[in-house]
């Protein structure tokens, strides 16, 4: 069986034009998040975290935006890191507020 190594990285993701509904209000939020995964190269890295992340935040659900106006993911940096270095739970998200309230 022919095994490819994996490489842990630490990446650093960024989320834009989430609109949610906090105390009743539809507002428009973005995000910084960490998140680590074991990958085959930096371009590797950068796909699995960015699908990961949909994912978990598919399950959390509470995004309201429409399919023309859909929420976004960036990444912003990834570094290689010792699996020594990863935290034993994934670190929480940083929310922002990116506009005024939305209609």
């Amino acid at each position: 069986m022919n095994q490819t190594a994996q490489t842990l990285f630490r990446v650093f993701l960024e989320g834009g034009n989430f609109l949610i509904r906090l105390d009743g209000r539809r507002r428009r939020f973005g995000f910084f998040v960490t998140r680590f995964v074991e990958a085959q190269d930096e371009a590797d890295a950068a796909t699995r975290s960015v699908r990961l992340l949909w994912d978990e935040l598919s399950r959390k659900g509470g995004v309201l935006n429409d399919a023309a106006d859909a929420p976004r993911i960036v990444v912003d940096r990834i570094e290689e890191i010792d699996p020594a270095d990863k935290p034993d739970t994934n670190p929480g998200f940083a929310w922002f507020p990116e506009d005024n309230l939305v209609q």
